[in-house]
């Protein structure tokens, strides 16, 4: 059985659309999947007379319910998910959106967890390495005051807990990076390492969770360490998709670990400067689309 992918919008004026017409048009790809992309026939037929590329009819396109306190990208999203509550699609693959499309939410991330009910860590897959963050999107003077000792341990279990039940790796090996320069350099550059991030590590390594840490940023990347680990937690965004993105180039993927049903989504963004010209490279939704398939079928095979 093929599984069903449904595939978000995305921004519409983004390059989302443009990236599911050029998934959609690789038979070769495609084929490997049921996918259901959940936007209008119209934009994509409008698409495909604009850049001269064959409409693909063979494919179940759904347009999404529209509703007047949402803009596309959120109702196509909203639709998806119902499908997914009826279980007419198995794995949901999301295209970019800029945040204030959400009404309220800083992310898909946050959107979706409390559509689930459920905690979720954000977990970036690539060729060379996994990450988390402990949080996700904040301004840069609120990290640190919501860098929580609960906060640490839920994430990482959360993390740990995926890496076996979505990867099949039974005894995952976690590296934790610091908050500060040096380490804090023993409280003269921060005291977090030392009050908040070691005690929350401390308890991990109680329940058995193979944890090691605290490692400086600057370090742990120039020499690589991120290899001999089944996954990096970094305490804010920047501090690790930087590395990330630089060193997975299109490979990346964003998977929302925790949730009840699959959902992953390419590692960037709406890309407005480029859209309109075919020219979006689609690598990283593909991956997207092949780890949903993957985490998917992992799950299904556990469950059976």
């Amino acid at each position: 059985m093929k599984t069903r992918i449904g595939i978000t919008s995305g921004e519409v004026k983004g390059i989302g659309p443009e990236l599911i017409l050029k998934i959609l048009n690789d038979k070769k790809f495609s084929s490997e999947f049921e996918l259901i992309p959940f936007i209008g026939e119209d934009i994509i037929l409008s698409l495909s007379r604009k850049f001269g590329i064959s409409f693909p009819d063979s494919y179940n396109f759904i347009t999404p319910g529209l509703n007047a306190k949402e803009d596309y990208s959120l109702s196509s999203i909203r639709t998806a998910l119902e499908w997914l509550s009826n279980k007419k699609i198995d794995a949901l693959v999301t295209m970019p959106i800029l945040k204030n499309s959400l009404n309220g939410y800083s992310g898909h991330t946050e959107y979706l967890e409390d559509f689930d009910h459920r905690p979720s860590a954000m977990m970036m897959c690539g060729k060379f390495f996994r990450c988390i963050l402990i949080t996700n999107h904040l301004p840069v003077r609120s990290i640190s005051d919501s860098i929580t000792k609960g906060l640490i341990i839920k994430k990482i279990s959360i993390g740990y807990e995926s890496l076996k039940r979505d990867f099949g790796i039974h005894n995952p090996k976690i590296a934790v990076l610091s908050l500060n320069p040096h380490n804090g350099e023993g409280g003269l550059l921060g005291d977090e390492e030392m009050k908040i991030i070691e005690p929350a590590l401390k308890e991990l390594r109680e329940k058995n969770i193979d944890v090691q840490g605290t490692f400086s940023s600057d370090g742990f990347f120039a020499e690589r360490n991120f290899e001999k680990f089944d996954l990096t937690v970094g305490m804010y965004h920047d501090q690790i998709l930087t590395p990330f993105k630089y060193i997975n180039n299109e490979s990346g993927v964003n998977f929302t670990a925790g949730l009840s049903f699959v959902r992953t989504s390419p590692a960037h963004g709406t890309a407005f400067d480029i859209a309109g010209s075919f020219i979006a490279n689609d690598s990283s939704s593909k991956e997207a689309i092949i780890l949903a398939d993957k985490i998917f079928k992992n799950r299904n095979n556990q469950n059976g």
